[in-house]
């Protein structure tokens, strides 16, 4: 299902396009990315001292506007249908073809679906790692609690930000588990080498022999 165009309006047009199509007045350092506080264009007909004070403040960086003395929350769309005293989806139309917005034909937004990538879930790759590593090794719940096996799958997991397309999350969870295989496969003493390590330390220690 395809986006509404309101959705899309809001996506499009830059909330300052707006408030200069409705003659605000903005500073010259409005592009900076930075809020600043401009006069409300619905100033003189909501506010008690009709629009004396600068009292609406825009967010470039966010694409939306706020009004403190409407108590109001503005986007490009909502902004644009309070001026026009339209509906929605008509302010949105109107900003779209203002801006000269042409939406894309099937063909278009196929080849635009096919080029979309969505991240990895991380979780669902972590969750991925420990699964292996619990079928294939019978001993997983308690090995995942020694020093060496837990520092690796730490680092492994420490990692997971780097991943951002299919392929790196091919690559990561391939080389986790060979990472894994090595630390779980290490060398485990045996129930006489245990005894003899710990009568030595016993010893060690001031025990009697």
């Amino acid at each position: 299902m395809g986006r509404s165009t309101v959705a899309v309006a809001n996506e499009q047009v830059s909330i300052v396009t707006v408030l200069q199509m409705l003659g605000i007045e903005l500073p010259d350092d409005i592009g900076s990315g930075r809020s600043r506080k401009l006069h409300c264009p619905f100033g003189d007909v909501y506010h008690s001292d009709q629009g004396a004070s600068a009292a609406m403040r825009v967010y470039p960086e966010t694409n939306s506007a706020y009004c403190f003395s409407c108590s109001a929350y503005f986007t490009p769309v909502s902004l644009a249908a309070k001026a026009m005293g339209c509906s929605m989806p008509q302010a949105a139309e109107q900003l779209l073809d203002r801006v000269g917005h042409r939406p894309l034909d099937l063909a278009g937004q196929w080849a635009q679906a096919k080029e979309y990538e969505p991240d990895p879930d991380k979780a669902l790759l972590a969750d991925a790692l420990k699964t292996y590593c619990r079928r294939k090794h019978p001993g997983w719940e308690m090995q995942q609690f020694d020093g060496s096996v837990a520092a690796v799958l730490t680092r492994c997991l420490g990692i997971l930000d780097l991943v951002k397309t299919a392929n790196d999350a091919t690559t990561w969870l391939d080389v986790c588990k060979r990472a894994m295989d090595r630390a779980l496969y290490r060398e485990q003493p045996s129930l006489s080498q245990r005894y003899d390590l710990l009568l030595k330390q016993h010893r060690t220690e001031g025990g009697a022999p």
